[in-house]
């Protein structure tokens, strides 16, 4: 399963006593790191409110260098997960994304994406903290709200539900 910290003032490369710049070319460049996750196979991180990717998802080519992903230009984030074979972002109005293996993001198929797609099934809901297991996600909402969605094999939802075993939206746990 990925592991995810949040260290604090990180940065990946450079002098640790440049506490200024960004690493890289233009507008958009790695510099201090907010926060990682770690998953089976990628990396992603928010640096700048700006979040980067490396590794690779079933998705997605091999890469042995950190990506800046475009697609998620214009909002601010706060917070990544990363699965076997899937990632999230959250975002700091508290929209959630996800891109990787289709069965486990939440979009009610199994379609794989490339590239972040917002989560509509937790539009209205202010998200505040997301998790990713192997193959299953997790996002908690300001009201203390839990939703789930991804494979549930091993009962991950901690509800007896042998007829389901891929909750393919965001489900309310109760």
């Amino acid at each position: 399963s990925g592991a995810t910290f949040a260290p604090r003032n990180a940065r990946v490369g450079g002098d640790s006593r440049d506490t200024g710049s960004r690493k890289g070319l233009g507008k958009h460049s790695i510099g201090d790191v907010s926060f990682v996750a770690c998953g089976v196979a990628c990396t992603v991180i928010v640096s700048f409110d700006e979040v980067w990717q490396t590794g690779c998802l079933r998705t997605q080519a091999h890469t042995n260098h950190f990506r800046f992903l475009e697609e998620l230009e214009g909002c601010a984030y706060k917070q990544v997960a990363c699965g076997s074979m899937h990632a999230l972002a959250l975002s700091n109005s508290g929209h959630v994304f996800s891109w990787g293996q289709g069965s486990m993001l939440g979009h009610g198929d199994e379609v794989e994406r490339d590239m972040p797609e917002l989560i509509l099934g937790l539009v209205g809901h202010k998200i505040t903290s997301i998790s990713c297991g192997d193959f299953n996600s997790i996002a908690v909402t300001d009201d203390g709200d839990v939703f789930y969605w991804g494979q549930c094999d091993w009962n991950q939802r901690g509800v007896s539900s042998p007829s389901a075993r891929i909750v393919m939206m965001p489900t309310p746990l109760y």
